[in-house]
């Protein structure tokens, strides 16, 4: 079985967004606002996409640690996309990220595609 990990790295995000809902309390109105503010136009995607290969291109190439810095990165951009860039200053944000990135780094089954999208992200232009 071949696991997608755009669409793993989805459930999580959505995991993460439900148990950010309950704790907060979230009402359907306020859900429904939250969604609305979450969606991005393209231009904020690409503005995103920019900053984050400006970020991995400040990684130094000799770092032992670059590729591992590479796909925390990727995973930090991909979660404030999806929960919102206000998570940025929360204190737990960055504990969840390095873990989140320990985890599917660790993972087994998804070592190829974590290799492959560190590969594509080292390759992207900046």
């Amino acid at each position: 079985m071949s696991l997608d990990p755009v669409n793993r790295l989805s459930s999580i995000v959505a995991l993460i967004q439900r148990r950010q809902s309950a704790a907060e309390g979230a009402t359907p109105a306020r859900s429904k606002a939250t969604a609305r503010s979450r969606s991005k136009p393209a231009v904020a995607l690409d503005s995103l996409g920019k900053r984050v290969m400006a970020r991995i291109d400040a990684i130094a190439p000799d770092d032992p640690q670059r590729r591992r810095k590479v796909f925390t990165t990727f995973i930090e951009a991909a979660l404030l996309n999806e929960l919102g860039e206000n998570l940025i200053n929360d204190a737990g944000f960055h504990q969840m990220v390095d873990t989140i990135s320990q985890t599917l780094l660790e993972e087994p089954l998804l070592s190829a595609q974590v290799e492959t999208a560190i590969d594509a992200l080292l390759s992207a232009p900046g």
